[in-house]
């Protein structure tokens, strides 16, 4: 099971919403009176086998108007793998991007089943962004970050490593060549 929702959703949101309108009227309302704006509660309460709730920061109802490419993103892997969705967190370890903007804020792991609350960042880029331009630009983001995970991690081992010389009873290597031979003809 996929919910996707906004945390400023105007009809299901936790905050001035038709669903807590209808659940503060004293008669004729139904529901909690705990509004939280997603479906995570009533899956733990109902034992839902998988799943997983991904609440979108600053997305209204229609959360395409924020989060169109990491909706393609959160579809893809729900629809390639319903019975795994509470393990796309980790099938995002690659991107750095997606990384960055996931936050995992509950696992609950109670039988029978596995079900996750996740937050989802606001996004850098234009929603509006092809999907393909944007999948480029978060490459960059990746080779960009790799590059410089490698130069913190050289950095860290030249000082690491900096202040050892070596002994004086290992060979030297010395700075002048031996003569060259000359050719053999035969």
């Amino acid at each position: 099971t996929l919910n996707l929702i906004g945390d400023a959703d105007q009809y299901f949101g936790n905050i001035k919403s038709v669903a807590r309108d209808v659940a503060a009227k004293g008669s004729g309302g139904w529901g909690d009176n705990e509004i939280t704006g997603n479906g995570f509660k009533q899956m733990k309460k109902q034992g839902i086998r998988r799943g997983l709730v991904c609440v979108m920061e600053g997305a209204m109802h229609d959360a395409s108007e924020t989060h169109d490419n990491f909706l393609r993103d959160i579809l893809r892997a729900f629809l390639s793998s319903p019975h795994e969705c509470h393990k796309i967190v980790e099938q995002w370890e690659y991107d750095h991007y997606l990384t960055e903007k996931v936050k995992v804020v509950e696992v609950d792991s109670t039988v029978p089943g596995v079900r996750m609350l996740i937050k989802v960042g606001k996004m850098h880029f234009d929603s509006k962004m092809e999907y393909g331009e944007e999948i480029a630009k978060r490459q960059m983001i990746t080779v960009r970050k790799e590059a410089e995970r490698r130069r913190q991690a050289k950095s860290s081992l030249a000082q690491q490593t900096g202040g050892l010389r070596r002994s004086s009873t290992s060979p030297q290597r010395s700075s002048v060549s031996p003569p060259r031979q000359p050719a053999i003809r035969s």
